[in-house]
């Protein structure tokens, strides 16, 4: 799904959830949707949380996110959707990644923070700093595993 496709999902009142019928395991919104995840910057060895290129995740709109959560993001004007973790962004000096600075702890308590990152589990990624061009769109719930994708 693009961003404009789960815009125009989660605005019709009446939408079946796909997410039932991925047989979600857990309890889900009325809105709740699933995503086909391709690449491997949610994929990392012997963690649990992670997201397999091919897995499918189930994500619920209605679920409020908190730091630590695994969310799908989009951009305002982009069809473009990541699935990344949200954090707390931890004070450093120096570009963090080509989308953003984030500058020294004071620079940031004068501003107003608290600031949120985007991380993968995959650690050839860089953060990315959440903006308000940005969208939460709904917290990952399930992560459904292609295991025929993974032999």
């Amino acid at each position: 799904m693009t961003a404009s496709a789960i815009a125009k999902y989660l605005s019709e009142p009446t939408a079946t959830s796909y997410a039932r019928s991925m047989s979600a395991t857990v309890p889900v919104g009325p809105r709740a949707f699933a995503l086909l995840c391709v690449g491997d910057s949610m994929t990392k060895a012997g963690d649990p949380r992670s997201i397999p290129d091919g897995s499918s995740v189930i994500v619920d709109p209605d679920r409020k996110w908190k730091e630590g959560d695994i969310v799908v993001v989009s951009k305002r004007g982009t069809d473009v959707v990541v699935v990344k973790q949200i954090r707390r962004a931890v004070p450093v000096r120096g570009t963090i990644s080509d989308r953003g600075v984030l500058p020294d702890a004071s620079v940031l308590e004068e501003q107003g923070g608290p600031y949120f990152m985007l991380t993968s589990l995959n650690d050839r990624y860089q953060p990315i700093v959440l903006s308000d061009e940005m969208t939460v769109l709904g917290v990952v719930v399930q992560t459904i595993i292609d295991e025929e994708e993974r032999s």
